[in-house]
């Protein structure tokens, strides 16, 4: 009677709601170590109910590599704006002998000197800072979309932990169950102690694979916090692990990510900033003119007040004789050449990354599909046959347990399929672009603070 009692448990266990959604009571764990946000105010994502179109929404407000790589745009417009301007004007006071007539004297009165900039080089400046300033809006897309990416991958990793959660306490059921049979038998004569302490063994591993795989539930949530930027002990996170088993094309992957990935597009704008800059540089020997205007009176004609006006003007210019910018605009043109050469780098390596990202996607949707067909619908149905044998009395209990143990650990298997097919299907569609918490590319400067006076 004890044993009939104890089937039809497992019986329950074994025919529960298939693993694609994650139960409530095993994404809502308590994680002893998460506490509130810093400074003591609530998570925004306290109390909430979740799915990925939250987190990814909550990402886009609270991850900090967003703003930085705003930040990086804005800076870009706001050297486009420097380069542009005109040189200031000098103002000042002269004082100096000054002939204004037959006579001569000291002469007093004001400077006003403003050179000019000529050859263009001001609005080639500023265009070439107005291009990388369209660089880093694709970086700041770029910086986007590995952060919703990363988002996806964590999130289908929290509920694929959070299934795996529930296998391995019903792994440790069973193995709760294993135990309790062999020591019936062991009272019964059936069984000798080496069969109980084998047994008792077993079920500290199944208890040992639970913890850990709580641990690694625990984990992840805190993971997937961090790529947000908020605190989601409190939240509950749900939806389906499983999904459409559609097959993403290669080649459609591939001509998407050649031809509207904001990495490769980041790259192609920097050949057009390359290309002014050669451009400006070739500019640069055509010398700026400085032209001056003095005006004021001298002494020696009379009272101060009543001597007549004198002016002074003069112009100068600087003549390119000797330093006509060969050198830099051959390391300009250098620079085209390499930053054409780059841009087909990146594309071999992105068809290669895809290639590689392709293969364990295609890998892990094969094993879920033959899983879910074949392998996980057979292994129930000999479950089930073995429990209808014991329940007739032909099949020993211990082949019920074996049975079901054998369907647990499969389902356990399948868990692990789907979470690093969804992985790696969430890559491959955010054209390979991960990397949330990653600083974005461009936004750190050189230097303190990566500017000049007159940026050019």
């Amino acid at each position: 009677m004890k044993f009939r009692f104890a089937a039809r448990a497992l019986v329950a266990l074994a025919l529960a709601a298939p693993a694609s959604v994650a139960r409530a009571e095993a994404l809502n764990i308590t994680v002893a170590s998460q506490g509130a946000p810093a400074g003591g105010s609530q998570s925004p994502a306290a109390g909430r109910m979740l799915d990925l179109a939250d987190l990814q929404q909550l990402a886009m407000e609270y991850n900090p590599t967003l703003p930085q790589a705003r930040l990086h745009v804005e800076a870009e417009r706001a050297r486009a704006r420097q380069a542009g301007l005109w040189l200031n004007p000098t103002v000042g006071v002269l004082s100096e002998p000054l002939p204004i007539s037959p006579l001569s004297g000291d002469f007093t009165g004001f400077t006003f000197q403003q050179t000019i900039v000529t050859g263009g080089k001001l609005g080639l400046s500023r265009q070439k800072y107005h291009s990388r300033a369209n660089t880093a809006e694709h970086l700041l897309e770029m910086q986007r979309i590995r952060v919703r990416t990363d988002v996806r991958v964590k999130y289908y990793e929290v509920l694929a932990k959070a299934m795996e959660v529930d296998i391995r306490k019903a792994l440790l059921r069973n193995a709760e169950d294993h135990h309790a049979t062999v020591a019936e038998l062991v009272n019964l004569g059936q069984a000798n102690p080496a069969d109980l302490n084998e047994s008792k063994a077993r079920l500290e591993l199944a208890r040992l694979d639970h913890q850990m795989t709580l641990n690694h539930y625990r984990a992840t949530t805190q993971e997937l916090g961090a790529v947000i930027g908020v605190e989601l002990s409190d939240a509950e996170i749900i939806g389906e692990l499983e999904g459409e088993l559609r097959v993403i094309d290669f080649d459609e992957a591939l001509n998407r990510i050649i031809n509207e990935s904001p990495q490769l597009l980041a790259a192609r704008s920097e050949i057009e900033t390359d290309k002014i800059e050669v451009r400006r540089e070739r500019r640069e020997p055509y010398p700026e003119v400085s032209v001056a205007l003095g005006i004021g009176r001298s002494h020696a004609a009379g009272p101060w007040a009543q001597a007549p006006t004198g002016y002074r003007l003069s112009a100068s210019t600087q003549i390119p004789l000797f330093d006509r910018n060969h050198g830099t605009v051959d390391q300009a043109k250098e620079e085209l050449e390499r930053q054409e050469n780059e841009v087909r780098r990146l594309e071999l390596q992105l068809r290669r990354d895809l290639a590689h990202h392709y293969k364990e996607y295609l890998s892990q949707l094969q094993h879920v599909r033959d899983y879910k067909a074949i392998v996980l619908p057979e292994l129930k149905a000999a479950y089930e046959g073995r429990l209808r044998g014991y329940e007739a009395g032909r099949e020993d209990w211990m082949h019920v347990l074996n049975t079901q143990e054998e369907y647990y650990h499969e389902r356990f298997e399948y868990a692990e399929h789907l979470e690093h097919w969804r992985e790696e299907e969430a890559i491959i569609e955010g054209m390979l672009l991960h990397g949330a918490l990653e600083i974005p590319e461009g936004a750190t400067p050189a230097g303190h603070i990566d500017a000049t006076a007159k940026p050019r």
